[in-house]
């Protein structure tokens, strides 16, 4: 749960991107262009120094029965991540985002 009402944790599964990749062939769907490219290169900017990206807010449960505490690498987000970043490039080429997924 967020720490306030009003706030939210980065979720670093980027589903939200990878449903909205069809609109990128799209003609004249240009906002999604824009969004779809902020949220590739977001995804590279937060990549960490091991290759993955973070999930911040501590899980009670993963804490309590695996002692995982904040900061961690789940799986299941960073593989929808990857695959994002996968499509995205294979549309739209970029020596950065081939670099995130080498």
């Amino acid at each position: 749960m967020p720490a306030a009402a009003r706030s939210f944790y980065r979720n670093p599964a980027n589903v939200a991107g990878l449903q909205a990749l069809p609109w990128l062939d799209v003609r004249g769907a240009h906002y999604f262009d824009l969004v779809l490219t902020h949220m590739a290169y977001t995804a590279v900017q937060t990549q960490n120094e091991n290759g993955y990206w973070e999930t911040h807010p501590k899980a009670n449960w993963l804490a309590r029965e695996y002692k995982i505490g904040h900061r961690y690498m789940d799986n299941r987000r960073n593989v929808d991540n990857a695959t994002f970043l996968h499509r995205f490039a294979q549309r739209k080429p970029d020596p950065a985002i081939r670099a995130s997924l080498a």
